[in-house]
C-alpha cells in the first residue's frame, strides 16, 4: 500500500494564487516562473491555482509532468442558469486537476461545511482532485479547537464513501496564521495532524486514512518550510503570498526535493 510517505508518492506544494496579480501580463510572468522553477522535480509536484481568468496562459501548454493546474473554488454543477459561476466541467476541460474546497477566506465568506462536502463529492465524481481545507480560528488552551476541527472534518466529508477517501487532500490551515507574519510551531502542528489523522481513521479506516496526503497552510515560508516538513507529518504545503514569490517558491520547492520523508 502507497502511503503519503511511500517513495512512489510525491509531496505536493500547492500554490495558491488568491486574487492575484491583476493583470494577464502579470500572470504570464508569473506562470513562467512558476513553471521554471517546478520543471524536473523529482520528489514533489507543483500545483499551480491561478484565479479563473488565467487558467488558460500560454505558460501552461507544455507544463512538465511535475507541475499541475488548480483552481481556488468551483460550483458543483456540470452546468445551468448560475450567474457568475464556473463549473466543474469547464474547470477539467481546462486541464486543472485539483480543486481547492473551504478555504478559510470562503469559509469567512459564509461557506458552509455542508456545500464544502457536496463540492468535494462534485469534484471526485468528475475525477479530479479536492483539497480540503479546514483550521480553527484561535488556538485556544483548553482543546476546544479540536473539537472544532473534528466537527469541520465530519461535516466537510460527509457522504465520501470509503472508495473514494483515498482521493481526498486535507490541508489543515489553522486561520489564525493565514496571511500572518508568524506560522504554527511544526511541533505543535504534527499533534493537530495526528489529531486529524484519527478522525480520518476514525470516519474511513485507518488504512484509508494513511492514504489521505495531509498539507499544512499558514505563513509558509522559504525559512520554515523544511521544518513543518520534517516535524510536523505534512505531505505538502499549501501557500499564499509565498507561492508568488520566486525566492520563497524556489526556496520552499528546494526544502521539499531536499527534506526526508518522516514516517507517520
Amino acid at each position: 500500500m502507497q502511503t503519503p510517505t511511500s517513495p512512489q508518492v510525491k509531496r505536493l506544494v500547492v500554490a495558491n494564487w488568491k486574487m492575484n496579480p491583476e493583470t494577464k501580463k502579470e500572470a504570464e510572468m508569473l506562470a513562467r516562473m512558476s513553471v521554471k522553477i517546478g520543471t524536473g522535480l523529482k520528489r514533489s509536484e507543483l500545483v499551480i491555482c491561478p484565479p479563473f481568468p488565467f487558467l488558460g496562459l500560454s505558460a501552461y501548454m507544455r507544463m512538465p509532468k511535475s507541475i499541475s493546474l488548480g483552481v481556488q473554488d468551483v460550483y458543483p454543477e456540470r452546468a445551468g442558469a448560475r450567474t457568475g459561476e464556473v463549473s466543474l466541467s469547464m474547470v477539467k476541460d481546462m486541464k486543472a486537476r485539483y480543486v481547492i474546497v473551504g478555504h478559510s477566506e470562503r469559509r469567512a465568506g459564509g461557506e458552509t461545511d455542508a456545500l464544502v462536502s457536496k463540492k468535494a463529492r462534485a469534484v471526485i465524481a468528475a475525477g479530479m482532485r479536492p483539497i480540503v481545507c479546514v483550521g480553527e480560528t484561535s488556538r485556544d488552551g483548553d482543546a476546544k479547537y479540536l473539537r472544532i476541527l473534528r466537527e469541520q472534518l465530519l461535516e466537510s466529508l460527509a457522504g465520501i464513501s470509503k472508495n473514494n477517501a483515498s482521493t481526498l487532500i486535507v490541508a489543515y490551515e489553522p486561520v489564525w496564521a493565514v496571511g500572518a507574519s508568524v506560522a504554527d510551531d511544526p511541533h505543535e502542528t504534527a499533534e493537530t495532524i495526528l489529531f486529524i489523522r484519527k478522525t480520518l481513521a476514525d470516519m474511513f479506516s485507518e488504512r484509508i486514512a494513511l492514504t489521505i496526503p495531509i498539507l499544512y497552510g499558514g505563513a509558509v515560508s522559504d525559512k520554515n518550510a523544511a521544518a513543518f516538513l520534517a516535524h510536523a507529518g505534512v505531505q505538502g504545503l499549501l501557500l499564499g503570498r509565498s507561492g508568488r514569490d520566486s525566492k520563497q517558491l524556489a526556496g520552499i520547492i528546494k526544502a521539499s526535493e531536499l527534506t526526508p520523508f518522516p514516517q507517520i
